[in-house]
């Protein structure tokens, strides 16, 4: 994708910028893990991830209640943007799930019971919606994808998530303005075609690319504008498409979706491109259940929060995939090397035994 980039835009100083980027916090560290990571690491890494996570939650509840340091654009978040930490935490509530559900020991389970609830209080508090319209949909497409389905199990699961939500919005007033912000804003931007809120522009930057894909050169439409080129790209669209759409701010459209981002940078087959890269993740054979959930959990966090914000643009999302993605090739190694293994012992005992017949 970046050398289809480079392709597009000629090498400008801001897409080298992006390449170098996807190179240190992507492919560098997935292919580090993935290739010198032991197997018996695996669970080690995955602890550690989970562990550091806490770590930020008891920083995020002790900038909430004012144990240290003051809250940070109004959001009790100190490492990362509020958005891209909600992503993480989703992620992460998804792995305590499954940690809990698979935990044999009744202490541990207490203990898992209670970092879940305070992740899910915490992703309320961080004012992520990103990362809660990403929990939601990955909770209930995983657990749909990763267990038998019965009437029964498919209502608890939809249960829960609401519950969860429901309990936030009655309890916590700081939630419930943002629900009914985010409510009022879709009645005015679907309504009265206003898209100057939060949820207003990034439904602007699909109904945007939209046009574009209608009016633009098939060149365009397939390779991109490179990035750039993109803004004024866009200002020269709204001016032609959109003069009489009230509150466009100025054309300062932000997208605030990977999808949308690299359709505009590199057109429909960086889209492509990029799509490939997530199915091919889901696709990897996993035989361990711990490991096979992550995955599917991962694939799910991946595939809706970058409908939600450009999360493909972030340090601290990338890493998470790079390590994910990372842990998962390395099972699949390992597992793939047993299996090769064990078809050798097999063959070889095959050509034993007819070796003592003939005998």
């Amino acid at each position: 994708l970046g050398a289809f980039v480079l392709y597009t835009d000629g090498g400008s100083t801001i897409t080298l910028k992006y390449i170098e980027r996807y190179l240190i916090y992507l492919i560098i560290p997935m292919f580090m893990f993935a290739t010198v990571l032991h197997k018996k690491y695996v669970p080690i890494v995955i602890f550690a991830f989970i562990f550091g996570m806490i770590l930020n939650e008891i920083i995020s509840y002790g900038i909430l209640f004012g144990f240290w340091l003051h809250l940070k654009e109004g959001y009790p978040v100190y490492f990362m943007h509020h958005v891209f930490y909600s992503v993480l935490l989703s992620f992460t509530v998804m792995a305590l799930i499954y940690r809990f559900m698979i935990e044999k020991n009744l202490f541990l389970k207490v203990v898992e019971v209670i970092f879940i609830l305070t992740m899910f209080g915490n992703l309320v508090i961080s004012g992520g919606r990103t990362g809660q319209f990403t929990l939601i949909g990955t909770f209930i497409l995983t657990f749909l994808f990763f267990t038998k389905i019965s009437i029964r199990r498919l209502s608890l699961i939809l249960l829960i998530p609401i519950v969860v939500f429901s309990l936030s919005y009655f309890t916590y007033s700081k939630f419930q303005e943002r629900i009914d912000m985010f409510v009022d804003d879709t009645k005015v931007s679907l309504v009265s075609h206003e898209y100057t809120s939060s949820f207003g522009n990034r439904l602007f930057g699909y109904v945007l690319t939209a046009k574009m894909l209608e009016v633009q050169e098939i060149q365009n439409i397939l390779f991109g504008f490179g990035i750039d080129n993109v803004q004024n790209e866009k200002k020269v669209l709204l001016t032609k498409c959109f003069s009489s759409t009230p509150n466009i701010q100025g054309g300062n459209i932000q997208f605030h979706s990977s999808y949308m981002d690299i359709t505009w940078w590199s057109g429909l087959i960086g889209l492509y491109l990029i799509l490939s890269f997530l199915i091919a993740i889901i696709r990897v054979k996993i035989q361990d259940p711990n490991v096979n959930f992550l995955k599917i959990s991962l694939f799910f966090t991946i595939l809706f929060s970058s409908f939600a914000d450009s999360i493909m643009d972030n340090q601290y999302t990338l890493l998470l995939m790079a390590m994910f993605v990372g842990v998962i090739l390395t099972q699949n190694r390992y597992e793939m090397g047993e299996v090769v293994s064990e078809k050798q012992k097999n063959n070889d005992a095959i050509v034993e035994n007819r070796t003592n017949k003939y005998e």
